[in-house]
């Protein structure tokens, strides 16, 4: 699952300044400009995708040459000695790195590479100094070692307006700053959260939907306690409760919540402290206030507005 089928390409990376380095890096080895390269980062941050990447292009461009892309440990295990490819990449050295005759192996392995000059292009998770990790691969020189950063927050939002795009998702770009900041963990939770608005459709164009789709994703919005997207609606609806006049808030709260965010019926009772059969009352009520009032929809309508543009603020 790691390597086959990947279906990754250089058009589908999100370049931004945190990987621009390493992305120059994969770029070169594909088209045989560098032969030996190696690519530092945090995981989940597009290491892997630029091996494949860069590994489809170099395949592609030498039919007549063998290749292979392999976990480091995979390929020591299965008998690297033997079997010396022309073009070799690998992921997670990290993993190898770790034990002294997997250390060994690895080393006398790269070495005949380098003597055979055979283009070889590594990706490691940080494991201590770069200094150490320099010690680990022969001919430290040989090597172009590109880095890539977690990315800053304009960057997320820049790399989930790119995924997003290649999943065929519009975004409103209050929610793309909304997902950059709320969303915890790396870019396989980034991509983890949009795979699961997609089941859902794909337009997300409008605060409403906005609204939606946080409370589609509110578990992965409540990880870690990022965001108690519940006390947030709850919060705006007194608001709009002392605005309108007129109605209780808590029946707003749980008609915003069950309507339009779309939060699970018995969470929205059990965080009120109702039956759920009390929930759905509540909520029936304030719909039919609704399509009586269009000063009381305006109201809503403003308030959701508002609460997402607060959410990709904070």
């Amino acid at each position: 699952m790691l390597f086959e089928g990947s279906g990754r390409s250089f058009a589908e990376f999100a370049e931004v300044p945190s990987n621009a380095e390493a992305t120059s890096a994969a770029i070169h080895f594909a088209r045989g400009l560098t032969p030996f390269v190696v690519l530092i980062g945090p995981t989940g941050w597009g290491k892997t995708h630029l091996l494949d990447s860069a590994y489809d292009v170099a395949a592609e461009r030498n039919p007549g040459r063998t290749h292979q892309k392999r976990l480091a440990s995979e390929w020591l295990r299965d008998g690297f000695v033997h079997e010396q490819p022309d073009i070799l990449v690998l992921d997670d050295l990290q993993e190898v790195l770790s034990r002294t005759r997997s250390r060994i192996q690895l080393r006398l392995g790269l070495e005949r590479r380098l003597r055979a000059h055979k283009p070889t292009m590594l990706a490691i998770a940080p494991t201590g100094s770069e200094r150490q990790f320099r010690t680990y691969i022969p001919g430290a020189s040989e090597w172009l070692v590109a880095h890539i950063a977690e990315p800053n927050l304009d960057e997320r939002s820049t790399i989930i307006h790119h995924m997003a795009s290649a999943e065929g998702l519009d975004l409103l770009p209050e929610l793309r700053s909304l997902l950059a900041r709320r969303i915890p963990g790396d870019g396989r939770s980034l991509n983890g959260a949009l795979k699961r608005l997609k089941m859902h459709g794909n337009g997300w164009q409008t605060p409403a939907a906005a609204l939606k789709a946080c409370g589609i994703l509110e578990p992965h919005l409540a990880e870690d306690g990022v965001l108690d997207l519940k006390h947030q609606i709850r919060n705006a609806m007194r608001e709009t409760a002392t605005r309108y006049g007129d109605i209780d808030a808590d029946a707003l709260g749980i008609y915003v919540m069950l309507r339009r965010a779309g939060i699970g019926e018995a969470d929205v009772a059990r965080y009120f402290g109702v039956r759920p059969s009390q929930a759905y009352a509540h909520c029936s009520a304030v719909r039919n206030r609704i399509k009586e009032c269009d000063r009381l929809r305006d109201h809503l309508d403003s308030s959701v507005e508002q609460l997402v543009a607060s959410l990709a603020r904070e």
